[in-house]
C-alpha cells in the first residue's frame, strides 16, 4: 500500500490451482492444529483474471484465520464458484470460536484485535481483515462476514473478474 493506495495488477489467475496451492501451505498447520480442511472448485478448473498476488493473500489470510481461530476437532472448509459474469465467490467457513456483531466491527478496523481467550492465546497485528478488506475493494468485489460465538464463521468474498471491468 502506499499513501492509502492500493495498486492492482491484473492477470489471468487459474483458481482451481491456487486454491489448490494455499492449502498446501496451510494443510500442515492445519493438521498439526487437529483441523480437518476441506475444499470444493465449482468447476474443477476455471480462471479469473484478479491481481494473483493479492488473490492470494486474501485466500491466506481467509485460511490462516480460521486455522488459528478453530480448535481442535473442527473444520475448515474453502469453496470456490464461478460465477455466470465472469467473476468468482469464495466462501470460507470454520467451526471456530467465532465473533459477535461487535466483535466483527473491531476486527475490521485496523490494529483492532477481539477480546477473548481465543486472540489473547494467538496474537496478531489485527490487519488480517482489514487488508483482506482492503484487497476485495480495490477488486470493487464485495465482503460479507456471517459469525455467531462458540459456532463458527463464514466469510463469503465475490470477486468480479477484472477483465471486464476495461
Amino acid at each position: 500500500m502506499e499513501a492509502g493506495r492500493l495498486e492492482i495488477y491484473p492477470s489471468e489467475v487459474d483458481v482451481s490451482e491456487l486454491v489448490a496451492q494455499c492449502i498446501r501451505l496451510i494443510r500442515e498447520l492445519a493438521h498439526q492444529a487437529g483441523l480437518r480442511l476441506v475444499s470444493r472448485i465449482e468447476p474443477d478448473e476455471f480462471s479469473l483474471f484478479v491481481d494473483r498476488r493479492l488473490f492470494k493473500q486474501i485466500l491466506l489470510n481467509l485460511l490462516s484465520n480460521a486455522v488459528k481461530f478453530t480448535e481442535q476437532g473442527g473444520h475448515i472448509a474453502i469453496n470456490a464458484l464461478a460465477l455466470p459474469d465472469g467473476g468468482c465467490k469464495l466462501i470460507v467457513t470454520d467451526t471456530g470460536v467465532g465473533m459477535s456483531k461487535e466483535e466483527i466491527e473491531r476486527a475490521m478496523t485496523p490494529f483492532g484485535q477481539v477480546d477473548g481467550v481465543m486472540t489473547r492465546r494467538h496474537q496478531g497485528t489485527g490487519l488480517g481483515l482489514p487488508l483482506i478488506a482492503a484487497f476485495v475493494d480495490v477488486h470493487e468485489g464485495t465482503l460479507h462476514i456471517d459469525s455467531e460465538k462458540n459456532v463458527g464463521t463464514t466469510v463469503t468474498i465475490v470477486l468480479p473478474d477484472q477483465m471486464s471491468k476495461d
